[in-house]
């Protein structure tokens, strides 16, 4: 297939076929850049194409990598390579999207194109808005700029935004009133994960004693940088302390200027593995092997990898800022991601409190069924139907329970 072309499988248009809803796929294809929304927008979507709906879908995906690709088939996906993601989400999808005849769009990736049909998004960046990632904003001031014009171009525009924690609806409430009654939260499913396949990944081997784990893309909002002054005080302390695995792609300028100095001064650098974007089954790995999980970061939206660890039965750690009080509850200890010493306190309690972690791992299991994608799709489906009631695609009428239409998949 030569760049830039784009496939269109078109169904006959008449008055009797049902509303057409394009679902933007592509970005469940970034696993390598983007790995928490490319699983979200992945179970999401499999949770809504196993119900019974009355439009039809239409995806986009961006070629046979996708991991959608080959389920999609029977839906007529418009297949259409992208290089720049946010050029593609803003001015391409929805030229995509009137040309297949869609009567409404689903942005899943959070950004609703300039034209096209009217359009439903999730909202996964109201972090986009707190006081962090300050190194990458002043040196990538201009993406800044071009993103937030995208945002705020999303606010006004889609009908409804799928927001994950009440955290983030309140806090986007509060920044922008005017839209505040679009925001609609749909929490993360957390139960496609502990079932799948495992591999022993090459870099077990340096591992010689237990360890804990980070999953995230490195950045001053998923705070590693206090994570290994943390480790730093831990390793000097304790001659036998846990290794630690960092899992999730670090661009290359952040990690030498910000990661590695402190890196190389830990008293034992061998023992903390950076490993950069890590394939899935090396990833249930290592969330398999793991004694506990810690998350540091400043921000979250929701906090999926905290409630995939319990999932695994791992004891968890997080801070206590943003969505991951609310995501977690009562099954994961809190610190202030900003003290060292906190996270140096809930480290060895998740280590050396065997009672302690018993119980975590029992309330992390309880938590995590809380948490399920077909809740998400029930939410996402329903109010889809409104939307399209709403431009009279559909007929007024009584939303459908779309829990009761799931089927197993």
């Amino acid at each position: 297939m030569r760049p830039g072309l784009s496939i269109f499988f078109p169904e006959p248009r008449d008055g009797t076929r049902p509303p057409v809803v394009g679902i933007d796929l592509v970005p469940a294809g970034l696993r390598h850049r983007a790995p928490g929304t490319a699983r979200l927008v992945e179970e999401q979507a499999r949770a809504l194409f196993a119900m019974n709906v009355p439009w039809t879908w239409r995806p986009v995906v961006d070629g046979p990598h996708n991991p959608l690709f080959v389920e999609v088939q029977p839906l007529h996906p418009i297949i259409h390579p992208v290089k720049r993601v946010s050029l593609y989400s803003s001015l391409t999808l929805g030229r995509l999207w009137n040309r297949a005849g869609c009567d409404l769009g689903f942005s899943t990736a959070g950004l609703v194109p300039f034209v096209g049909p009217p359009a439903v998004a999730n909202y996964f960046d109201a972090n986009f808005y707190e006081k962090v990632d300050a190194w990458s904003r002043r040196r990538h001031w201009l993406r800044h700029l071009w993103l937030r014009l995208l945002y705020r171009h999303t606010l006004s525009r889609a009908r409804t935004l799928f927001i994950l924690s009440e955290h983030g609806r309140q806090r986007m409430t509060t920044l922008f009133p005017r839209y505040g009654r679009k925001f609609v939260v749909t929490p993360c499913g957390a139960d496609a994960t502990a079932s799948e396949t495992a591999c022993v990944p090459h870099w077990s081997a340096k591992i010689d004693r237990p360890f804990f784990l980070f999953v995230g893309e490195c950045s001053d909002n998923k705070n590693q940088r206090t994570l290994l002054q943390a480790w730093s005080q831990l390793q000097s302390a304790h001659a036998d302390a846990p290794a630690l695995i960092l899992l999730g792609p670090c661009p290359a300028e952040y990690r030498a200027a910000v990661l590695d100095p402190l890196h190389r001064a830990l008293p034992r650098p061998g023992e903390v593995l950076m490993l950069g974007f890590t394939r899935e089954a090396e990833l249930v790995w290592a969330y398999r092997n793991a004694i506990a999980y810690i998350q540091p970061s400043i921000a979250e939206g929701f906090g999926l990898p905290v409630i995939e660890a319990m999932t695994f039965g791992l004891p968890v750690g997080c801070s206590n800022t943003t969505s991951l009080p609310e995501t977690v509850g009562d099954a994961a200890l809190l610190f202030d991601p900003s003290k060292p010493d906190e996270m140096v306190g809930t480290a060895l309690a998740l280590w050396r409190d065997e009672t302690l972690r018993i119980e975590l791992i029992r309330r992390g299991y309880q938590r995590a069924k809380i948490f399920r994608w077909e809740h998400n799709a029930r939410i996402v489906a329903r109010e889809i139907h409104s939307a399209l009631q709403r431009l009279n695609r559909l007929p007024p009428g009584p939303i459908p329970d779309y829990a009761a239409c799931v089927h197993s998949t």
